[in-house]
């Protein structure tokens, strides 16, 4: 059967991916003007551009991590398995995806604890094991790296073409035009503030779609939904629901693609060097509850948009409103109930609100993934093996030509997976057999004096290789044939996703065992910034977070126990206790009960918006006042005035009130006593 025709012309997709991406890009031109002249960061600077001089209050981090985390694939995705297993699909996907957000809080501060001026996780790797393992990394990160924007693009191509008529070549090559300039023009900073207004935006569409869903006509409230949704579960049951019910937890598929899911998003998670720049970006007094406020805010936008639009598209394929009947394998498995119902909710506006989201969604995260791929071919290859002692400027240079280069190879390589017949949901089953083999060196790397070098090199290798074994074994062995097909079944990726995950935790143990190391953290101090071209003022701010008071470490350590426990009680009781505990009690939703759940997610998504919308605001207020100030003509930032400080935690202010010293506009510079306090109160 064929697609129906566009609904929105190919003159507005191509405005969208077009001009208003260039909008963005002049946008990122004058805000990194403006901090550059008001605030004094200048992203000209390697420290400014890989990480925002570290000091990135708690609201910008919260937007980033929302941003960063709310791919087009998740908003695509998360409605496709409503669509496929009904409430538990959503529940899940957004369960599974807030795991690791939180953990890898943990994951931050104890890096700012013990590698403080760190400005790539590949560099922390380099300074513990040395080039190979570094190079190792290399490879793994990339490959994490291209997986990622290469799901995004596959998917957001699929819908813009749905949408909009542009071809899929095109919509996959111009969707990163935009970001490009941005990320060129404004460096990591104009990253996350552009991650503010996508992620403003995004919810405020989310959250227009939940209530107009029930004020369209389409259907009068969640009674009726509830009333549809059971008659089409009884005309097509759902393999291994209770009762083959869409509104019941109790789902096998869905509980197997939990599983895959938890693993392969947290590979993408620790894997992806965007999500370690933005944590070295971040100040100190922001990096934990920047990043657990921003799990707790990720939550609602699968969550919603799964629910009530992907579980509701079950129900809306029959009316006569829905633009397709029935929809094609393709067009389920590319997540594109989504923009179908939009439009049968809203006609034409809410295509066009589907395509912004899209390109929101699209735009951002892909920008955090420019920047992170671009710090590795700069700092990572390029000062590292190439030209060791090059200038600050160089390293800028090599940074543009690494966000321009990845842009051009994602699109060209998910160009191809698109020619092969790669879908949105194979690349989901499949992509935790990529990402997961590092995840556990990884973390042993930051937390385990014990892993050795050698099997920091050998047991990422050795699991990425039992992974595709047991893939494509299992495959073989399910399906008697490997193919497109069948590489991307559920089953057989899971297995393949486990075994990736598992099995290099069992190799470095046991290779670590046999001729066991104690790593002496302190080697990380040899980590140290880019100094120069930097002003006295922009050397004072980095260092700040280099010279660690006893108070700011008794600090690090109380945020390191909030991490864990914060990041442990999510796992236990949004992916165990809640989905498992209804998985159990094998529950069918009550009319009533689902009222109340369509309720709650309305009020959840309600309350993103309201966090993404103020709290940034309000803690950048100090910084906001004095660029608002600067743009009245009331204030100038003179040459030796110091750049804003963002955090508002009492034992950081009394740190910085002691490094200005007498007041002069002296500053301490890094030096041997810094490296000796360090040494001495460290964990």
């Amino acid at each position: 059967m064929s697609s129906p025709p566009a609904p929105l012309s190919q003159g507005v997709g191509y405005g969208m991916l077009v001009g208003v991406g260039l909008a963005f890009a002049f946008g990122a031109a004058m805000i990194t003007r403006v901090l550059k002249i008001y605030a004094k960061e200048d992203n000209r600077h390697s420290e400014m551009f890989m990480t925002a001089n570290r000091t990135v209050g708690t609201g910008l981090t919260v937007t980033a991590v929302i941003s960063s985390w709310a791919w087009s694939t998740a908003l695509l995705s998360s409605a496709a398995f409503g669509y496929f297993f009904g409430v538990a699909g959503p529940l899940w996907y957004a369960a599974g995806n807030i795991v690791q957000i939180g953990l890898f809080a943990v994951l931050a501060i104890q890096t700012k604890l013990k590698i403080p001026a760190a400005h790539t996780l590949l560099e922390i790797v380099r300074v513990r094991y040395g080039p190979v393992a570094h190079c190792v990394w290399i490879f793994l990160c990339l490959s994490n790296n291209i997986v990622a924007v290469s799901n995004m693009l596959v998917g957001a191509a699929a819908a813009i073409n749905a949408l909009t008529g542009v071809h899929i070549v095109a919509a996959t090559l111009l969707l990163p035009l935009g970001v490009v300039f941005y990320t060129v023009l404004g460096g990591i900073k104009a990253t996350f503030i552009t991650d503010y207004l996508h992620t403003f935006i995004l919810l405020l569409l989310i959250c227009i779609f939940s209530i107009k869903v029930f004020t369209s006509g389409l259907v009068s409230g969640p009674g009726e939904l509830y009333d549809l949704i059971v008659e089409a579960g009884k005309q097509n049951p759902v393999s291994g629901n209770q009762d083959g019910s869409y509104l019941t937890v109790h789902s096998n598929l869905a509980a197997r693609f939990a599983l895959s899911q938890l693993l392969g998003n947290l590979g993408l998670c620790i894997m992806d060097t965007g999500f370690w720049q933005k944590a070295f970006a971040a100040d100190v007094s922001a990096a934990v509850p920047g990043y657990l406020l921003g799990a707790v805010g990720y939550f609602s936008i699968p969550w919603t948009l799964g629910t009530i639009i992907g579980v509701g598209s079950v129900a809306f394929q029959y009316l006569p409103q829905y633009p397709v009947k029935p929809m094609t394998l393709d067009e389920i498995n590319n997540g594109l109930m989504l923009p179908y119902t939009a439009q049968a909710i809203m006609g034409k506006g809410g295509s066009g609100a589907v395509l912004t989201m899209i390109f929101m969604a699209v735009t951002s995260t892909t920008s955090a993934q420019l920047i992170a791929v671009s710090s590795i071919a700069s700092f990572d290859i390029f000062k590292t093996y190439i030209k060791p002692h090059a200038k600050d400027h160089e390293i800028i240079r090599v940074a543009h030509m690494g966000v321009v280069g990845f842009a051009l190879f994602a699109g060209g390589f998910s160009i191809m997976l698109y020619y092969i017949g790669l879908s949105l949901a194979w690349l989901d089953y499949f992509l935790g057999v990529v990402t997961c083999p590092g995840i556990i060196p990884t973390v042993l790397t930051i937390m385990w004096k014990g892993q050795t070098k050698t099997a920091a090199i050998v047991s990422p290798i050795l699991g990425m290789m039992t992974g595709f074994a047991v893939w494509l074994g299992a495959t073989k062995a399910l399906f008697g044939e490997i193919n497109v097909t069948t590489s991307g079944s559920q089953l057989s990726c899971m297995y393949g996703v486990i075994a990736s995950f598992v099995s290099p935790g069992i190799y470095t143990v046991i290779i670590s065992l046999i001729k066991p190391e104690s790593y002496d953290w302190d080697k990380f101090m040899e980590v140290e910034l880019i100094t120069d071209d930097l002003t006295a003022d922009e050397i004072a701010v980095n260092t700040r977070s280099q010279h660690l008071s006893p108070a700011m470490i008794k600090h690090m350590k109380k945020m390191s126990k909030v991490a864990a426990i914060a990041g442990g009680a999510m796992f236990i009781g949004v992916w165990i206790l809640w989905p498992y505990a209804m998985y159990g009690s094998r529950y069918v939703f009550s009319k009533k009960f689902f009222t109340g759940w369509i309720v709650m997610c309305i009020i959840y998504a309600f309350f993103t918006l309201i966090l993404v919308t103020i709290f940034p605001i309000w803690d950048g207020r100090k910084q906001l006042m004095t660029i608002i100030r600067g743009l009245l003509g009331k204030k100038k930032a003179t040459k030796g005035e110091a750049p804003t400080y963002h955090g508002e935690d009492p034992v950081l202010e009394t740190q910085v009130t002691a490094e200005k010293g007498d007041g002069t506009g002296s500053h301490p510079q890094p030096g041997l006593e810094g490296h000796e306090l360090h040494a001495r109160h460290r964990a």
